[in-house]
């Protein structure tokens, strides 16, 4: 056993008490318009390196990093997620060691990381190297305290020496309330440590090999508090050589090949002291001003082999439980049932998960009381957790629901009456629901706090309340849920104590709040700030917002139906990475009228990684000449854009200029065309012009506000070429005057589109009238609605429309290819696909070297008819994610790319002229 001197015990404490806490969010941060929106590992390292503010707070991302460089961090900064654990880096080892993530280094140098993910570093390809994700060199900060919080370690791997985590000698290191599992170091440790470190309320799980969670140099200084080690393995999760280097106060360790620390002096493993372990009140870091729900155990781990035996442990008893990791199905009848008081712990919070049909716990009974702990439930199909009438008494920490569907109310939870529940460090993620309470339905009382609602669905996506329940709410955050108001009452029963955020909810009631369905529909906002001396029992005062909706910067589709696809890489139903199974979309469409000319298969190739589009352009992946021996020549055609021959289009992920169906009638007037340079073999016909936000194409890593592409049908070859361009904000906010002719038109459509919807919900609303007067006659009523929808569209066209261009200005053909969009007679080119469904990749891309700019009016203006256009039942029409509708960059895989530049070819003009000058009419290039 460990013998801790009593002077040791409290020097450690005093040590660990001077930290400082961990960084906060201001309650300023928490609005997604305070995040930045990145893309891609190049985004974020910009965004780092060039920051001059002391605090970023990044919206959730999830990147890959492709390159061997680590983001080198010299400066005072502390990021931050604004979500936390949804800000994703992981490394692409598959192309070499990239697994460098961070290094911290320099005088300067004092960083903190707040919610963060970084999976899949260290030295994949087993080369020795002394890769880690998180790499703190000598001195760093002058000793300074380097703070991760609330972040995950997971899936690094390497040889040795903190595959995780490095910190050289001279640095100070906090690690608080950080997950590291599944890491593999063969020698010392997840995380090495060779300066001075304390880690508390950390979780080590499956990580392996020697010193597996822990190991340090001869002259370290280790302080660990309340963290725990299970199921570690090929090695003691803590490897130290002796017990200077250490001081340990309140963990537990289960499941490890050795339940505590292995001291090299002596070849010994001496396991965890019982009475080292703190009070709850002796807690000394957090990153909130709420003492952590989460309980320590004491007892062994059970081992699960499959959902009915953990059916049978739980049935009937009395007690504790604490389980080993899982990972279970089950079928649609089985259920956990809870008639006893109980207490059920995973060793390891967030790794016992429940996934499949039907109910997944049901709480039953008088005498039923459940503390629940560290569980996740997946998929269920009628309430994930049901607590019944009469359980009286039932806390649920740091459990998480994600994905949970029912057409009934309450997918994660439904409590019934005479019960009470308390929720604290919960997570709702993606739960849907067809009916009232898209994450819960609360018939009882209950209390939530600290908790997170993202991306549910419903009526009262987050939490709907039934009549003469009661529903009590403390710092949680409710962001990005759909199809409804985020939290719905029947009744004005609840009692905000402060501290919720409320962001880019979606929904379709206009309320952004908490909506009253008894009080007129009244929309009321949540305190942000928290009210520390409020009561359970006392109402608060409400701040009315404002009736009309208050919209969102994206309003999206519903999801589902007929070729419906979007581009929430979080959504594995319909994102990007599962949309090999869409047809019928606008695309595929569109490319069925192109038949006759293009004559190809349109089978869904999304799914494959070969020749897909977009890509990152960059110099150093160039692998081909420029075989182009002149400028890409264009002529503009004859056709006006009020003309028949051109429709003005808003897609759910595009605005689109669509000339012919096909190919030119015998007597149509002439679209645009251009004479592409390398065996394109004369003039092609423009068959639509696309813009997109923001682009999907980069350069270097670097996202553009929006992308241009000119497409054009070669209709003997039977491939696509296209005219990618670039758009960037110009400098001193100048307008794009030709751009604008074209934003014009798609803002007509966006005008109608709304006028068509307001005549529609005035029909209805004549209709509903005359149905409860019921004395207006059938005659009436027709011809009243054929006076309606005949009623012209400026009647009723919405005041927003603000074009930048004259009304009186005479129409005159415009060109697509117009030096102010393009701006570059040279390119990047290769081979690539479409960037939707169905992805078929026969497409010539030459995206301009050079950008086109707008002003940020005109960006806002596209943005706006984009991401907020309706339909004329009123049905948004958007599928974008938070920032938009861009296909993530795709594999490289070794194709062909070229550049061609001023040493390639020159310009027609100055052709000209040097003939002229050198009276050579044969003068070239």
């Amino acid at each position: 056993m460990i013998q801790f001197k009593l002077i040791l015990f409290f020097c450690a404490f005093v040590l660990v008490r001077a930290s400082p806490a961990c960084p906060k969010l201001r309650s300023e941060e928490r609005s997604i318009k305070a995040c930045v929106v990145i893309n891609t590992w190049m985004d974020f390292v910009s965004v780092v390196s060039k920051s001059t503010s002391p605090r970023i707070v990044f919206c959730p991302f999830s990147v890959q990093k492709y390159n061997s460089k680590p983001l080198v961090i010299k400066k005072e900064i502390s990021i931050f997620c604004q979500v936390i654990g949804r800000c994703k880096i992981e490394s692409a080892f598959a192309m070499g060691n990239v697994g460098r993530f961070i290094q911290i280094k320099g005088p300067k140098a004092k960083v903190s990381f707040v919610g963060f993910l970084f999976v899949g570093g260290g030295d994949h390809q087993e080369q020795g190297l002394l890769y880690s994700a998180i790499k703190i060199s000598y001195n760093a900060g002058g000793g300074s305290e380097q703070m991760f919080c609330n972040c995950t370690f997971s899936e690094n791997e390497g040889e040795m020496l903190g595959v995780a985590l490095r910190a050289e000698a001279g640095t100070a290191v906090i690690l608080c309330g950080c997950d590291f599992n599944k890491n593999v170091a063969k020698r010392h440790g997840t995380i090495f440590n060779r300066g001075t470190m304390t880690v508390e309320e950390c979780n080590f799980s499956l990580n392996k090999g020697k010193g597996n969670a822990i190991s340090s140099s001869r002259k370290s200084s280790t302080s660990i508090i309340r963290s725990t080690f299970n199921g570690n393995k090929e090695g003691a999760p803590l490897f130290f050589y002796d017990e200077n280097n250490v001081n340990l106060l309140g963990n537990v360790a289960q499941q490890n090949d050795c339940n505590g620390v292995f001291f090299d002096q002596g070849k010994r493993c001496v396991v965890f002291e019982e009475s080292t372990v703190l009070e709850a009140e002796h807690t000394i870091l957090s990153t909130s001003d709420e003492s952590t729900c989460e309980r320590q155990i004491k007892v062994p781990c059970i081992n699960i082999s499959s959902f009915d035996s953990l059916v049978e442990i739980v049935k009937e008893e009395v007690g504790t439980v604490v389980t080993c990791p899982f990972d279970l199905e089950k079928e649609e009848e089985q259920f956990i049932l809870v008639t006893t008081e109980l207490e059920l712990f995973c060793s390891v919070a967030g790794e016992c998960k429940i996934k499949g049909d039907g109910s997944h716990l049901v709480v039953k009974g008088s005498s039923a009381k459940l503390y629940l702990q560290g569980f996740v439930f997946q998929e269920s199909t009628i309430n994930a957790i049901r607590i019944q009438s009469g359980a009286h008494v039932n806390v649920l920490c740091k459990c998480s629901f994600f994905r949970n569907s029912s057409v009934s109310r309450g997918a994660g939870i439904l409590t019934e009456r005479n019960t009470f529940a308390e929720l604290s460090h919960c997570t709702f993620d993606q739960c849907k629901t067809s009916d009232l309470g898209g994450a819960i339905f609360n018939r009882g009382q209950m209390l939530i706090q600290n908790s997170t609602f993202y991306g549910n669905i419903g009526r009262g996506g987050s939490i709907a309340v039934a009549p003469k329940a009661n529903v009590r709410l403390k710092d949680n955050q409710i962001i990005h849920n759909k199809k409804g108001e985020p939290i719905f009452l029947h009744e004005n029963d609840i009692v905000d104590l402060g501290g919720n955020h409320m962001e880019s909810n979606l929904n379709c009631n206009c309320c952004n709040g908490i909506f009253i369905q008894r009080e007129n529909k009244r929309c009321i906002s949540v305190k942000t700030s928290t009210n520390k001396d409020a009561s359970p029992t006392t109402n608060s005062t409400f701040t009315p917002i404002s009736e009309s909706f208050a919209q969102s910067t994206i309003l999206r589709a519903d999801r589902g139906g007929v070729g419906y696809f979007n581009y929430d890489n979080e959504d594995l139903e319909f994102g990007p990475k599962n949309w090999s199974t869409v047809r019928n979309n606008p695309e595929y469409l569109r490319h069925q009228l192109l038949s006759e000319t293009l004559r190809r298969s349109l089978e869904n190739k999304c799914g494959r990684e070969n020749q897909q589009s977009p890509i990152d352009l960059c110099e150093d992946l160039i692998n081909n000449e420029c075989h182009e021996h002149h400028q890409t020549r264009t002529r503009s055609g004859w056709i006006k854009l009020e003309d028949n021959e051109v429709t003005a289009e808003i897609l759910p992920s595009k605005l689109r200029l669509k000339y012919y169906d096909d190919r030119i009638p015998q007597d149509g007037k002439k679209p645009p065309t251009a004479d592409y340079a390398h065996h394109w073999n004369g003039y092609i016909e423009v068959n639509h012009v696309d813009v997109k936000i923001p682009s999907e194409h980069t350069i270097c890593g670097k996202r553009f506000p929006a992308e241009i592409s000119i497409w054009s049908l070669h209709p003997g070859r039977r491939q696509f070429i296209v005219t990618g361009i670039l758009v960037d904000f110009h400098e001193t906010d100048e307008s794009n005057s030709h751009l604008q002719r074209a934003i014009d038109e798609w803002q007509r459509v966006y005008d109608n589109n709304r006028g068509r919807c307001q005549l529609t919900k005035t029909s209805r609303e004549f209709y509903d009238a005359s149905s409860v007067v019921g004395d207006i006659p059938k005659s009436e009523r027709e011809d009243t609605n054929r006076l309606l929808l005949n009623k012209t569209v400026e009647d009723v066209r919405m005041p927003n429309n603000r074009s930048l261009s004259s009304n009186g200005r005479v129409r005159k053909v415009w060109d697509p290819f117009h030096p102010s969009i393009m701006t570059s007679i040279y390119h990047w080119g290769y081979w690539g696909s479409f960037t939707e469904p169905p992805c078929s990749p026969y497409v010539h891309w030459r995206v301009l070297s050079e950008a086109a700019y707008i002003s940020r009016t005109q960006w806002d203006q596209v943005r706006n008819i984009l991401f907020t256009n309706v339909d004329e039942n009123c049905k948004y029409t958007s599928t974008a994610d938070t920032i938009g509708a861009a296909r993530p960059t795709q594999p490289f895989r070794n194709r062909d790319l070229h550049k061609c530049r001023s040493s390639d070819y020159v310009s027609d003009t100055e052709k000209q002229r040097m003939r002229e000058e050198t009276g050579n009419p044969h003068w070239c290039c």
